[in-house]
């Protein structure tokens, strides 16, 4: 991984096929990455990784910087809580996902 890396990613929401390409804007080991989408679903979205070292393990902090198609009532009710339930899913599987790397 460094800066200026294309990622590409094929997935489906709610049964429609989406492609999405981030680039590596930031790569700062240990202490933090940036992902931004060229082409996907957003308007516009810039992810944060940040990784400070706590006691004897890890903490991740995400900031993510985003815009909807559709505008509020888009993201009131479907992106917001689709985001927070993907959020808390990967908050969950973190711990384990840290111990197997």
């Amino acid at each position: 991984m460094k800066r200026g890396v294309l990622l590409g990613h094929r997935f489906r929401i709610y049964g429609v096929p989406i492609y999405w390409q981030s680039e590596i804007t930031v790569w700062e080991p240990p202490l933090k990455f940036v992902d931004e989408q060229r082409k996907g679903p957003y308007r516009r979205w810039t992810h944060e990784h940040i990784f400070e070292q706590i006691n004897s393990g890890t903490r991740c902090i995400d900031h993510v910087r985003y815009a909807v198609w559709g505008g509020s009532l888009i993201q009131r009710w479907i992106i917001g809580p689709d985001l927070e339930r993907i959020f808390n899913y990967r908050q969950s599987r973190f711990p384990e996902l840290l111990a197997s790397s």
